[in-house]
């Protein structure tokens, strides 16, 4: 009867796990079509001289989303023209939009202010490759079962989580920052193969006998 339960359980994270994979495929989809709204927004409102406050208020509304979505890609040590101080961590797409802006009429400020531009559009383009190569990656380990598995540990641990984050105990960027951080694919993975251990042990010997063979083999 036990191997029955072992096996619903295998087929329940393995369901959990498909479940994730295209939640997370989705995820990966709406954040490029965001970065690509953003980019296209951004070079319109740029190209017109920034003259339009309509495309300004587009941009301005989408910029700091995007600034969080892009995580590290989209900041940089950056120096201003005549300022000997570099800033470390600089959020590029925020601080362009505003310099640009501040910077209309000012002819001085062109280079500084085209070098900010094509900054934050490489940024942004640089994100959108790396999202679309994660997606076909994604894509392509969609069926494999023990992807599935592990997406459905991973899903487990990541309950917790996402109940502290609706309660507002903790934020959801921190909630983002913890589930994509080295310690939780760590922790995910040690439960993976704690999992198909004793899953393993379950169906082929029982644990009864499994720790008769185990006492024997330590004598």
């Amino acid at each position: 009867m036990s191997m029955w339960y072992v096996l619903s359980g295998i087929a329940v994270l393995l369901i959990l796990g498909f479940l994730r994979h295209l939640l997370r495929l989705r995820e990966t989809r709406a954040q490029i079509g965001r970065a690509n709204v953003f980019l296209s927004d951004f070079i319109e409102w740029c190209d017109g001289q920034v003259a339009s406050d309509a495309v300004y208020s587009r941009v301005l509304g989408q910029a700091d989303v995007v600034q969080r979505m892009l995580g590290p890609i989209g900041r940089s040590t950056f120096r201003r023209p005549y300022e000997t101080t570099y800033h470390q961590n600089y959020p590029i797409i925020i601080n362009a939009v505003t310099e640009i802006r501040r910077g209309v009429g000012e002819e001085h400020k062109y280079k500084f202010l085209a070098g900010l531009q094509q900054m934050a559009e490489d940024s942004v383009v640089r994100f959108i490759g790396i999202k679309e190569d994660e997606m076909e990656k994604q894509k392509r380990r969609r069926w494999h079962p023990l992807v599935l598995f592990c997406g459905g540990i991973a899903w487990c641990l990541e309950l917790p989580l996402f109940i502290l984050s609706e309660t507002n105990v903790i934020s959801a960027d921190s909630r983002t920052i913890i589930v994509n951080g080295k310690a939780f694919s760590v922790l995910a993975a040690a439960g993976t193969c704690l999992a198909m251990f004793a899953a393993t042990i379950t169906i082929v010997t029982g644990w009864e006998r499994f720790f008769k063979i185990l006492a024997a083999w330590i004598k």
